[in-house]
């Protein structure tokens, strides 16, 4: 069946807020089959819980927690949430999807995972982006410099203006250039330097 709604959405990123209405739009709403709910049984590795369910803790380095159900889907909509490996999920959904413990709501900040930089480093959770965006006054960053770890939805939010292109691409020596502007998922996808830009934002 499909449904019709309709909501104000909140956007945010590296300090910056925005508030936009959302259009009305259709979409399907899929029924599956019930499912166990994961048991919520005590644990204290992921290999204590059924397949499809993770340990679950109250918080980094604790020593035993619940089997939770990791989730098969998960939205667009941007809530950030900070893993205990140090990567920032999009929202909490996928870092449930992923089986990490929350380390704490928001962007990750003193705690947050590098990568890239001279040793090209990886990110600890499969199909993280190395983001390398910073806001201005701040200048660009080179392109060997480290970025920190991000885990995006599998495609980019598309309705605007609730993800604005804010940000300008870094000009890169040999590099073409992309579109000037990207919004922030976009920016952090490309794995390329941006930087929060007035000019993005007319």
């Amino acid at each position: 069946m499909s449904a019709t709604f309709g909501a104000r959405g909140a956007w945010g990123l590296f300090g910056g807020v925005v508030l936009a209405a959302c259009a009305p739009q259709d979409i399907v709403v899929a029924e599956l089959p019930a499912t166990d709910a994961g048991g919520a049984d005590p644990c204290a590795t992921n290999d204590d819980c059924p397949t499809g369910a993770f340990c679950a803790k109250a918080g980094c380095g604790a020593a035993a927690g619940r089997c939770e159900r990791a989730p098969l889907f998960c939205d667009e909509v941007f809530v950030p949430s900070c893993g205990c490996d140090g990567v920032t999920y999009w929202n909490d959904c996928l870092r449930l999807q992923a089986s990490v413990d929350r380390r704490g709501v928001g962007e990750c900040i003193e705690q947050a995972a590098s990568c890239g930089g001279r040793e090209q480093r990886s990110c600890p959770t499969a199909g993280a982006s190395c983001a390398r965006v910073v806001q201005e006054p701040a200048p660009c960053r080179p392109i060997e410099a480290p970025g920190t770890c991000w885990k995006l939805p599998v495609t980019c939010p598309t309705q605007a203006p609730a993800m604005p292109p804010i940000f300008e691409a870094c000009a890169l020596p040999g590099v073409p250039a992309p579109e000037p502007c990207a919004d922030a998922c976009n920016a952090i996808r490309s794995e390329r330097p941006f930087r929060a830009s007035r000019a993005c934002r007319r």
